[in-house]
């Protein structure tokens, strides 16, 4: 860490900007995620988030949208996710398999539990707990990050006290209310 810092400090800072002598990548803290890109936007180019509706009541089972859309012009924005499909890796063939989604705890469990009951029925209850096995590890990162869940809309607004739909096109790049 004390690298780092000496490194920052070493670039003289004029009026709140740093100043480097060597050549840098252009935005590299926008690229990293250091910083967020809050430049004005114009009220005409943003979207109210009052005028964001959600319409998944009104989806089908076969994956069309009946509703009556009150006059204007409307952009339907249909939003999913589904699973990758990601299979763990560096695991014996008997180990391997798709990767469960570690963000629901549910699944977690479901996953654990079946998991644990294979051992259980090759080693016999005595020797699961106190007298055998009881402890494991997981640490299957190597195929990626997660970004989403099927309760995440409920566990967001459980959390952060406010629903997060009217938001959710902001996912896409699109302005809700301002860039901030």
């Amino acid at each position: 860490m004390g690298s780092i810092r000496s490194f920052i400090s070493d670039h003289p800072i004029y009026g709140g900007h740093v100043w480097r002598q060597a050549p840098h990548v252009n935005h590299f803290e926008k690229k990293a995620g250091f910083a967020i890109d809050t430049s004005p936007v114009a009220k005409n180019l943003s979207v109210a988030a009052c005028d964001v509706i959600d319409l998944t009541e009104l989806m089908q089972d076969d994956g069309y949208l009946e509703c009556d859309a009150p006059p204007g012009n409307w952009v339907v924005l249909r939003m999913g996710y589904s699973l990758t499909g990601s299979m763990n890796h560096a695991a014996s063939r008997e180990g391997t398999g798709l990767e469960v989604d570690k963000l629901n705890r549910r699944h977690v469990q479901q996953y654990l539990d079946s998991y644990l009951q294979s051992y259980e029925a090759i080693l016999g209850p005595k020797l699961i707990g106190k007298r055998g096995l009881n402890a494991f590890m997981t640490d299957s990162f190597e195929v990626g990050l997660k970004n989403w869940t099927d309760d995440i809309l409920l566990q967001f607004e459980r959390l952060r006290d406010y629903d997060p739909r009217p938001w959710l096109p902001s996912l896409t790049g699109i302005v809700v209310e301002s860039a901030e």
